[in-house]
Formats: structure tokens, C-alpha cells, sequence
């Protein structure tokens, strides 16, 4: 990890592709860590680590994939576009606004940050308008995008489960007080305190 902020504080002078240095970083921490640990690796047999560093990873990246396909599809349909103009009907505090949009988005695409982005795609330009601190509605809108990404149809809950073996009738339930309900009540919580404290 020290080796890999080095590189992007370092290298940001020279390199100005972020991507570029995050790649080049982790090649030569992951390098590193070889070398450092060659002794222990040279008895095993490298190829079925390898593999199965590989398969999660893979399966990582597709499950990440598929949220952000699923998103810009949801985002292109008609039920999505009048949840949207529903929502820019609604008449109430820019913050409650940006929290509620969140929430509800991220709830149907079934990813916090899928919802956020697609909630910043479609309602942003009505944010910049209202002359609300964006700091605070973006922290807020960020705690509202952990909340309802959460529900049983998420993709990011499948592989959470599928990782730990379980299923959604025998684990479900801790998830969604940890997942959801705690998210929630966070997000009215501290929604009310930034309109009562006037940030």
C-alpha cells in the first residue's frame, strides 16, 4: 500500500493519467510483495493461487460490471424516466430531495453507487440550481445511497451471499438491519439535523 501511494503521489508530478498510476502501482507493489515473500511461495504450487486469485477476481469485476450495465439500462427506460419526473415534482427541501431521489434510485438499481451517479445524471442540474451547500447534500445523498441499495434484488447482494455460502431466507435478515434499516435511519437523522442546523 506504501508503495502504491508513493508511485501516485510521485508519479503524479510526472504522469498525469490517475488510472495509468494506479495500474503501474499496484504492478510493482504486487511485484514487490512476490519478491518480499518469494521463500514461502517458492514451496507451493503457484498456479492454483494464481487461478483462484484470478476467478474472484474476475467475478469481482463482472459483478461490478453487471450492476453498472444494469444501471444504464434501468436508466433508458420509460418506468425509470417517470420515476425521475415524479421526483423532480416534488416540492420539498432540496436536501430531503436529494436524499429521498437517492435512496429511491439506488433502490431500484440495486447499487449505492449506481444510484448515486444515475440520481447526480438526472437530477444535478435541479441541485446546482436550488443554492444548497453541495457539500452537504453530497454526504448526505452519499449516506442515502447505502441504505435501499441493499433490498433483495441486488446483484451486489448475490455475491455477497454466494462468497459466504449462505442464502437469502437464512441471512437476509441481518443483512437488511445492518444494510438498510440502520442506513436509513442515519440518513433521516442526520438529514434533519443539516436542515434544523441550517448547513
Amino acid at each position: 500500500m506504501i508503495v502504491l501511494l508513493l508511485i501516485i503521489i510521485v508519479g503524479g508530478r510526472q504522469i498525469s493519467n490517475s488510472a495509468l498510476l494506479t495500474v503501474g502501482g499496484m504492478l510493482l507493489s504486487t511485484a514487490l510483495c512476490f519478491l518480499l515473500n518469494y521463500d514461502r511461495l517458492k514451496e507451493k504450487k503457484l498456479v492454483p493461487i494464481l487461478n483462484d486469485g484470478l476467478v474472484g477476481g474476475i467475478s469481482a469485476i463482472g459483478g461490478l460490471a453487471a450492476v453498472i450495465a444494469f444501471g444504464a439500462v434501468v436508466q433508458s427506460t420509460q418506468a425509470y424516466q417517470q420515476i425521475v419526473g415524479w421526483l423532480m415534482t416534488l416540492q420539498m427541501h432540496p436536501y430531503v430531495k436529494g436524499v429521498l431521489s437517492t435512496a429511491i434510485i439506488s433502490g431500484i438499481t440495486g447499487s449505492s453507487s449506481g444510484g448515486l451517479r444515475l440520481t447526480f445524471t438526472s437530477l444535478g442540474e435541479y441541485f446546482l440550481a436550488s443554492g444548497c451547500n453541495l457539500e452537504t447534500l453530497h454526504r448526505l445523498m452519499a449516506l442515502a445511497a447505502g441504505s435501499l441499495d441493499t433490498l433483495p434484488h441486488s446483484a451486489g447482494l448475490f455475491l455477497v451471499l454466494s462468497y459466504l455460502g449462505l442464502t437469502h431466507k437464512t441471512g437476509y435478515r441481518h443483512i437488511f438491519v445492518i444494510s438498510v434499516l440502520i442506513p436509513a435511519v442515519l440518513t433521516v437523522v442526520f438529514t434533519a439535523l443539516s436542515i434544523a442546523a441550517g448547513l
